[in-house]
């Protein structure tokens, strides 16, 4: 009985492998008689319509699947995506029951009508949506998808004004070429841009999407708008962050002793490490002036004239210390004794006759301290949040 068994089942498989070609023959030679029918007198030329007064709605959904750049110096927005496009045409149907139940059929897309839309605010050169290389997918009712995918670089006005925390606004903008609003209109599936098949970029994150048509000049419009945030955690970390350390380090000059350090190699020392890494800093930045230049060049030009200033009160201050030959004016002597008693009380006339030139220069340090710290303090601060505002 095993040995009938073994025999049985091959030809049980052979069988249903030959009904199965067989099937597939006849439905491909389904699909050529279908091509063969409808393509039959077809015009490609001709928009399909089955009154010739109403427009034509295609429906359109775009997927983003990556941001490959957005260069602030050129305005250079630059994305991968694929759209999703249908509509009716009328002329390309036909009965399943005619043609062993085919429901649909892939066609060329340049042998038949196919929307034409142009992008309007292309960066480089325009052109018009899909290739020769694409297929257009058709059901029994004459429904069309049509699914063409690019690299899609467009204009985009960067305003870095408040980087490394600024939000910019990118929009792919499309027209319906060479038909009127009568002849043809957009209509948007979502108000939203597909994010379902998106990779997360490494600089940029987006805050939200939004898609909506426009009728304007007898055209209709379809614009896809993007809204990224800068990650700004490497500029923070790599750019601000020392920056600020410096500027603290180099306040710090003023409570370096007078006999036993030098301070003018110190305070020079900080300055050229500022003005190095600003040098290596700015390149960096975008370098754009419009809108508006960006408020972090500000914020390190401000740095650059404290450490100027600080360098130019420590020289004050070293003459201050090192006078000897004369006698300290009574208003320089009322100040210093002005400052000693904010820390003690003590008796005035006292005061005024231990005053020596190295006591005022102490406390020009200590003032100088204050000055700086102030300064340092509101003008990083000031900048800092001003350039926050847009998290």
């Amino acid at each position: 009985m095993k040995m009938y068994a073994f025999p049985s089942f091959a030809l049980f498989i052979l069988i249903v492998g030959i009904r199965a070609v067989s099937v597939n023959v006849t439905h491909c030679k389904a699909e050529e008689a279908i091509f063969s029918d409808i393509m039959s007198g077809y015009n490609r030329h001709v928009r399909p319509c089955s009154n010739v007064h109403d427009p034509i709605k295609i429906s359109v959904i775009f997927s983003l699947m990556n941001i490959n750049e957005l260069d602030e110096l050129t305005g250079k927005f630059s994305v991968i995506g694929f759209f999703y496009i249908s509509w009716s045409d009328p002329r390309l149907r036909w009965d399943p029951h005619n043609y062993d139940k085919v429901r649909n059929i892939l066609l060329p897309q340049n042998l038949v009508w196919r929307p034409a839309i142009m992008l309007t605010n292309s960066f480089s050169r325009h052109h018009g949506l899909g290739n020769d290389e694409m297929v257009i997918h058709f059901n029994s009712n004459g429904h069309a998808v049509w699914n063409p995918g690019d690299v899609i670089e467009t204009v985009c006005d960067v305003d870095v004004e408040n980087f490394p925390f600024d939000v910019q606004t990118c929009k792919m903008t499309y027209v319906t070429w060479g038909y009127t609003i009568t002849q043809m209109s957009f209509k948007m599936l979502s108000d939203e841009i597909n994010l379902k098949y998106f990779s997360p970029h490494g600089v940029w994150d987006i805050l939200d999407t939004y898609a909506y048509s426009q009728s304007e000049y007898n055209l209709d419009y379809v614009h896809f708008v993007v809204r990224l945030r800068r990650r700004s955690i490497f500029f923070l970390v790599n750019m601000l962050l020392p920056v600020m350390m410096l500027g603290i380090l180099n306040i710090f000059v003023f409570m370096i002793p007078v006999a036993h350090g030098d301070r003018i190699a110190y305070t020079l020392s900080v300055h050229l490490a500022i003005i190095v890494f600003l040098t290596l800093v700015s390149e960096n930045l975008p370098q754009t002036s419009k809108p508006n230049i960006s408020i972090i060049c500000y914020l390190l030009l401000s740095n650059v004239f404290l450490s100027a200033f600080i360098i130019i009160f420590t020289i004050i201050g070293l003459r201050i210390h090192r006078k000897s030959s004369k006698d300290v004016p009574k208003c320089i002597k009322s100040l210093v004794c002005v400052f000693r008693r904010c820390g003690r009380h003590s008796d005035e006339g006292s005061e005024k006759n231990d005053v020596m030139w190295k006591d005022a220069g102490k406390c020009f340090d200590r003032l100088c301290i204050f000055l700086f710290v102030t300064a340092f303090t509101l003008t990083n601060a000031s900048f800092l949040f001003k350039m926050s505002r847009s998290i």
